[in-house]
């Protein structure tokens, strides 16, 4: 072939091959163009589809954030509830060992008041004739006012308990059968309560006059 030929075939396939890229890169531009050309109410429902993903991923960490802090107070109510069943019964078995104390505390006292009684009786049985027979003679009970009944008629001693100065005394009334307790400050009916002691009883004073009742009086 002679060059003239040569250059003929060339020139168009030369310029197919440099039209080749000047074509794709017009399709890249279309294919840009296209995307750009969209509807506008696919864009819309493609950025509202977006929002409502990342709304529903926030609703979902706060969720989380939610169920943690929960799992966080139940474990301090739990807590709470076994401190306070700890602390409860603690309290029951104060309450228990104080209740035990108290009981023999009161023990102590009945064999103490036992011993104060025997030893009083044993005092009395042993002490000389001639101290009983000198001592002296009762007074005298004064006038009573008309219509007073006597207050070993009405009431009966039924026991003395208590420590020093914290004796009480619970007496019986004779009509009624009720038994009623007294110490020294409170009184009853028109009654007030001087003293109480194991050796002179419970003392009482009414109008100025003074009665008094021991273990045993006002009893048939």
């Amino acid at each position: 072939m002679s060059n003239k030929l040569i250059r003929l075939y060339l020139i168009p396939v030369l310029a197919i091959a440099f039209a080749l890229p000047a074509a794709a890169d017009d399709f890249m531009d279309i294919d840009v163009f296209a995307e750009q050309e969209r509807p506008v109410f696919l864009q819309i429902a493609d950025f509202e589809q977006e929002r409502i993903l990342l709304q529903l991923e926030k609703e979902k960490m706060q969720l989380v954030l939610d169920i943690d802090r929960m799992a966080v107070e139940q474990a301090r109510l739990r807590a709470d509830a076994s401190r306070f069943v700890q602390e409860e019964n603690e309290e029951v078995r104060r309450l228990a060992a104080e209740n035990q104390r108290l009981e023999r505390e009161m023990e102590r006292l009945a064999r103490d008041k036992e011993r104060l009684e025997e030893r009083l009786e044993n005092a009395r049985e042993n002490a000389p004739q001639e101290a009983r027979s000198q001592r002296p003679p009762a007074a005298a009970p004064e006038p009573e006012e008309p219509g007073h009944v006597p207050i070993f008629q009405r009431f009966a001693l039924l026991e003395i308990v208590g420590v020093g100065r914290q004796l009480q005394a619970t007496i019986e009334d004779l009509n009624t059968g009720q038994k009623r307790r007294v110490w020294v400050g409170r009184g009853i009916d028109d009654y007030d309560v001087l003293s109480i002691s194991l050796d002179d009883g419970v003392v009482f004073s009414r109008d100025g006059v003074t009665e008094s009742l021991t273990i045993g009086s006002g009893r048939d």
